[in-house]
């Protein structure tokens, strides 16, 4: 039985640090608002090149178009914007580049200029310079797997060796019965 501990042991602490080494996302919560609309979502950012991966607002999943850099041309209108996609987690969280965004048919591109953002959309009204909009962010604080993976290993650990002294303890006593 203590093998079978030990060796549970060394494979969740295998399973634990041979997850931990590969890339991952760091969450952001969301607050904007402008003239006439407010929302709330969440950012998920590359932690290894800062990378806006994926964007949810309001509960919907926003697609970022595509999630690299360059210049975006939209078919039919001819508007452009230029875009990076990165996120900066102090000061202005987005540069003038921006981040590019489509959803319901519509091309957005977040950005700003000096500390004020914008966010300008494909139709003339709002495309240059965009609608000033203001954006809170926060770090979502997400609980670390490894520490959580290694206390409940230590909980089974525990509660296997519990079960294991309660039969010897019941067989020195001179019950028989099976363990």
């Amino acid at each position: 039985m203590r093998t079978l501990k030990v060796s549970a042991l060394l494979f969740g602490v295998f399973l634990g640090l041979s997850g931990s080494a590969s890339a991952s996302t760091v969450d952001y919560s969301v607050t904007f608002s402008g003239p006439g609309f407010s929302g709330v979502g969440d950012i998920a950012v590359s932690s290894l090149t800062n990378v806006v991966q994926t964007v949810t607002v309001n509960g919907i999943n926003v697609p970022v178009i595509p999630p690299t850099s360059g210049l975006y041309t939209q078919a039919g209108s001819g508007l452009q914007w230029t875009y990076d996609d990165l996120f900066f987690k102090t000061g202005t969280p987005f540069d003038n580049a921006g981040l590019l965004l489509s959803f319901n048919n519509v091309v957005a591109n977040v950005y700003s200029i000096g500390t004020q953002l914008y966010l300008s959309l494909s139709n003339p009204i709002d495309y240059n310079p965009g609608v000033p909009i203001s954006l809170s962010v926060a770090q979502t604080p997400l609980p670390p797997a490894l520490p959580m993976f290694l206390t409940a290993l230590a909980g089974l650990w525990f509660l296997l060796g519990r079960k294991e002294n309660f039969s010897k303890n019941r067989d020195a006593a001179g019950h028989i019965g099976t363990a």
